[in-house]
């Protein structure tokens, strides 16, 4: 029996088997011990929820094939390598397996394969009461959304805030001066974003908090200190000149005047970091004054001396421009917590560093006791995209299990697979150099047996294929000075080949543009290239369905899906799957952009033009949209809409909710034919925003505008149609023909990452700066020269990264579209882009790059067997029939469905409870029973009697005030004790002259005890500085009984 290391790190490179050597080895853990239960001890942690779900259906066909006795020789061939491996027969598999199988169906929960994002969201909930937070939060995924709030929240504050209005006036001003956009929320919003970024958190932290007039009055020293400098380098270097007379050193003694326009250039704050004297020997001098050369050194000492003035202009330059959108950071993240905690939300960016902060401490065998499993074996895959504070955070727990044996005397143990070639994640957070460092013995675990394992057979791709991948990365290997990167490439990227013979890849370019604007012309001829290449595959007889289109951005997918619409080329897009692209969307949207404000002609001439054409179906549409608009009271519309046999009544779709009127327009008003994927997922997205955001329609509306770019509907699968997608979307996808056009991306234009460097200055406050990568940073001191040398081998190796696994997609076939480039006249060498690193391959193996465009790898022939695509014909079935409006509701509570007397009281003073929880004013009760009808908290039957109760609470003297427009009314948030305790009060109300009224719904007889709890609330609002001078009861029932306290 093979004997396995504690920790073992699986080095996978594309296409290697990755996913089947965690399959073997999961297999191996629960088919070889004495009990049938042992994934419960077992935890498999992935990076998507398409890996989990490959991983989980991977490990059940084993098991099920192993069950049956699959005689399929990849069934034998794995069956035979885990008896190999442990010793046991493969009989003895087979029986075990026919048990563990039955046994894992049955507890399927306690099949622990999960994202890491669920596996940190299971640690939160479970430890909400150690961390403060509500039991029942919700998740936010969309950051952006929460940062775009916040920023216009904060400045919102404009005009009020004195403080904060002057420095946004003059932080606007200071960018329009600088030739940037003056819209101050985007510079905010993209300084924002490093609040939900791991790799700025700890900087972001050492910030100090300042008050607004400090930093006010920071910024004018430095501006002051920026002057002194100034008048400092002024005289300096009049004192050169000076000392140029007194030495009788002649102007005219240097060559072109090159030394005097530079002491110039200083004196007046131009200097360049590329025009910087480096030695004295770089100070030229004309032969006939080759006597001033004795003086050069000390002339280059003097040079020094203005250059340190000089950084440290820049540094102050640096920190005047960064100050207010990162100062203001503080008040952001403020602005993010008040909306968190207004909504009981907390953002999926928080999870990782809440459990660095309250949770890594604990020790492991405490966090699986809390968690309710203790698991003894980990598996990680994609370990190249785990970030650096997951990895940290896992670390405790994994610890534990490896130092240790279980009570069936098993040793724990750890499977990490990742391949640092395939991390282009570091925007948020995924580091490649966690997996290199592994491999240079960095381990974070006391005395465990290692091992690392390489799998360097590609089974995926066609021989050509890997033949030309081996040759180019192995080559572009040599660019990096780092020498970890360079081994990445050049000693670990080359792949052995199978039986898989054949294959072809052709690199292509399209002519050099030296002229400016051609840009469009450019884009052209990319397009077109594409398109050709299109063309001869399918001639091969590859269906649509077996290419790909894989591109850098965006534009360039909604450019190629253009250009194939157009060509009839069918193509799957994830702009064509954008809900906002659907005709029907987009109707619904008109309709609700005018019930919320009627003003809104455009809408409702679009919204009346698509009833026309679409629904009932007139030869011209424009006639019927003309009278529509003449209508201009709701009476003659609703009318006028019944005299066209739409049974449509604006009026009515008013008083409904959110749900229930895109119900209805969807009944009334579309096609049952076209009632499409597009309808269903709008209709879904409208009921979780309703019900579990709690928006009304004009929040809504905005919610739309703000995510309609990403909103889309699942991909369809089977479908024989191209596929567009960025780079990024294809990683652990593959495809038998890959096509990458538009490999020409200038990488000196690409967005540059922020980092921070030391200011190393006594007369700033902060300790760093957030900087961008630049030569002017580069000179700063040398730490940041270091910084910038790092980040620029680290930007190599993600754009290396991206070609790595853009190439590695490609099953049988590979294209490249790029352009011609020139080299440079002064250093020889291609400019920074993509085509500098083919065209300099192409060299490298002696290749016409001056005469050729195309270069070609193999036969452009198909190998592989054509496959048979399942046609999808429509994606979701059409109803036949639609229910009437009030034919179902959902009754989610006991005392809906059985009217028992023992219940009936208990259950609608629950319901009544729930109600009135979401309700913040008194305006909002009818639509808040409108969407609690819609949810199934409340019957039809029972509307209007629950409308009357919820009146004579809102309208009861003792109780009005909890629902006035005068105060802010918290309904069930929680309030903390020292001592960790929790405490929910039903409604607490504030108001502006430091009062607070207590409100608590109880159900059955008066206790004591609630009225004591009640009295517990007000110490605690008091204790926040509140006077509290009202304290109510409420008991909900047949009758109410209202108790002032």
């Amino acid at each position: 029996m093979k004997e396995q290391a504690s920790f073992s790190v699986y080095y996978a490179s594309a296409g290697s088997g990755k996913t089947y050597s965690l399959a073997r080895e999961y297999l191996k853990k629960i088919l070889c011990q004495s009990r049938h239960d042992a994934y419960r001890n077992i935890l498999a942690l992935t990076f998507t929820n398409k890996a989990v779900e490959e991983m989980k259906s991977r490990i059940i066909d084993y098991l099920a094939a192993f069950a049956r006795q699959d005689t399929s020789p990849n069934v034998q061939a794995l069956l035979q390598q885990i008896a190999d491996d442990t010793g046991w027969s493969p009989a003895k598999l087979v029986e075990k397996a026919q048990l563990v199988l039955r046994h894992l169906i049955h507890n399927y929960a306690a099949f622990d394969v999960m994202t890491l994002d669920k596996f940190t969201h299971k640690i939160i909930r479970t430890f909400a009461h150690d961390l403060k937070l509500s039991s029942s939060f919700d998740v936010s995924l969309d950051t952006d959304l929460l940062l775009e709030e916040a920023v216009d929240n904060l400045i919102a504050q404009a005009g009020t805030d004195e403080a904060l209005t002057k420095l946004l006036l003059e932080f606007a001003l200071e960018q329009t001066n600088d030739d940037k956009t003056w819209d101050i929320g985007y510079n905010l919003n993209q300084t924002g974003k490093l609040l939900f970024d791991e790799n700025h958190r700890d900087e972001i932290r050492s910030l100090p908090d300042q008050s607004l007039e400090t930093l006010y009055g920071w910024r004018k020293n430095i501006r002051d200190l920026l002057k002194a400098l100034q008048s400092q380098q002024e005289a300096a270097v009049d004192g050169v000149f000076q000392f140029m007379v007194e030495n009788a050193i002649p102007t005219e003694a240097f060559s072109r005047q090159t030394f005097i326009t530079h002491l110039n250039n200083i004196k007046q704050g131009k200097l360049v970091p590329e025009k910087i004297v480096r030695s004295p020997e770089e100070i030229k001098v004309l032969k006939n004054f080759n006597w001033v050369s004795e003086w050069l050194p000390v002339l280059f000492h003097q040079l020094e001396a203005l250059y340190e003035v000089e950084r440290k202009r820049w540094l102050y330059d640096i920190i005047l421009k960064t100050a207010t959108p990162v100062s203001l950071l503080h008040r952001i993240q403020q602005e993010i917590q008040t909306i968190q905690q207004d909504r009981n939300l907390l953002s999926i960016s928080e999870f990782n560093e809440l459990i660095a902060q309250q949770i890594q401490n604990q020790p492991a065998p405490f966090i699986f006791e809390r968690l309710g499993n203790r698991y003894h074996h980990f598996f990680v895959d994609e370990f190249q995209d785990t970030s650096v504070v997951q990895w940290k955070n896992l670390i405790p727990l994994m610890s534990h299990a490896l130092a240790s044996e279980n009570e069936f005397g098993e040793k724990g143990t750890l499977m990490v697979v990742g391949d640092p070639k395939q991390s282009i994640y570091r925007w948020r957070g995924g580091r490649a150099e966690q997996l290199i460092d592994l491999a240079n013995g960095s381990i974070p675990f006391k005395n465990p047996s290692f091992e690392t394992v390489l799998l360097d057979t590609n089974y995926r791709s066609f021989s050509e294929v890997i033949e030309f991948n081996n040759a180019f990365f192995q080559f572009i290997g040599q660019l990096f000075d780092n020498e970890n990167y360079q081994k990445l490439y050049t000693q670990q990227s080359h792949q052995k080949t199978t039986a898989k013979q054949g294959g072809y890849v052709e690199l292509s370019f399209i002519p050099e543009k030296k002229e400016v604007g051609l840009k469009n012309e450019v884009n052209t001829e990319f397009v077109n290239q594409t398109l050709s290449i299109l063309h001869r595959v399918r001639a091969q007889g590859f269906s649509w369905g077996e290419m790909a289109l894989l591109v850098r951005r965006n534009v360039e997918g909604a450019l190629l899906a253009e250009a194939l619409i157009e060509a009839e080329i069918p193509v799957i897009t994830p702009d064509s799957l954008l809900l906002q692209e659907s005709e029907e969307v987009q109707f619904l949207l008109h309709v609700l952009l005018y019930l919320d404000q009627p003003s809104r002609e455009e809408a409702k001439a679009r919204f009346l033009h698509y009833l026309g054409q679409r629904f009932l179906q007139l030869d011209d549409p424009h006639i019927f949209v003309s009278e529509g608009l003449q209508c201009r009271t709701a009476l003659s519309f609703d009318l006028w809409l019944q005299s066209n046999d739409l049974t449509l009544q604006f009026s009515e779709l008013r008083q409904l909710s959110l749900v229930e009127t895109v119900a209805k327009l969807v009944r009334h008003a579309i096609l049952p034919e076209r009632k499409n994927a597009y309808v269903v997922f709008f209709q879904d997205l409208v009921l979780d925003v309703e019900v579990r955001r709690q928006y009304r329609l004009r929040e809504f509306l905005t919610y739309w505008d703000h995510r309609k770019h990403k909103l889309c509907i699942a991909t369809p699968d089977h479908r024989d149609a191209v596929r567009i997608m960025t780079i990024h979307s294809s990683k652990g996808l593959e495809f038998p023909v890959v096509i990458y056009p538009f490999a020409n991306i200038n990488y000196s234009l690409t967005k540059r990452d922020y980092f921070w460097v030391d200011t190393a200055d006594d007369a700033v406050s902060w300790q760093k700066v957030l900087v961008q990568k630049s030569a002017l940073v580069a000179e700063l001191n040398e730490q940041s020269k270091e910084a910038c040398e790092l980040k620029e081998q680290e930007n190599l190796l993600d754009q290396i990264n991206l070609l790595y696994v853009v190439q590695t997609r490609a099953i049988e076939q590979l294209y490249v579209v790029s352009q011609k480039i020139s080299t440079s006249k002064t250093t020889g060498e291609y400019p920074n882009c993509t085509a500098k690193y083919y065209l300099s391959f192409l060299d490298h193996i002696s290749k016409d790059t001056g005469a050729n465009s195309v270069f070609s790898f193999g036969e452009a022939v198909r190998v592989s067997k054509q496959k048979s695509l399942n046609q999808v014909v429509d994606w979701l079935s059409i109803p036949q029939a639609v229910l009437a409006d009030a034919s179902l509701r959902i009754a989610e509570k006991a005392g809906t469905l059985w009217q028992t007397t023992a219940n009936e009281s208990r259950e609608f003073g629950i319901m009544l409870h729930a109600l009135l929880a979401n309700i913040e004013f008194a305006h909002e009760a009818n639509e808040r029973l409108l969407q609690a009808q819609e949810q199934g908290l409340v019957v039809a039957e029972s509307v209007e009697q629950v409308r009357q109760y919820i009146e004579q609470i809102m309208n009861h003297p003792l109780l009005v005030d909890f629902f006035g427009i005068n105060g802010k009314h918290y309904r069930e948030q929680p309030i903390f004790r020292e001592d960790g305790q929790v405490f929910v009060p039903d409604r607490v109300s504030l108001f502006a002259d430091g009062t607070a009224h207590i409100l608590d719904y109880k159900t059955g007889q008066r206790k004591t005890e609630h009225e004591q709890q009640l009295k517990t609330y007000a110490e605690l609002i008091e204790g926040l500085g509140y006077r509290v001078t009202k304290i109510t009861l409420v008991y909900i029932g047949n009758e109410l009984n209202v108790i002032l306290l």
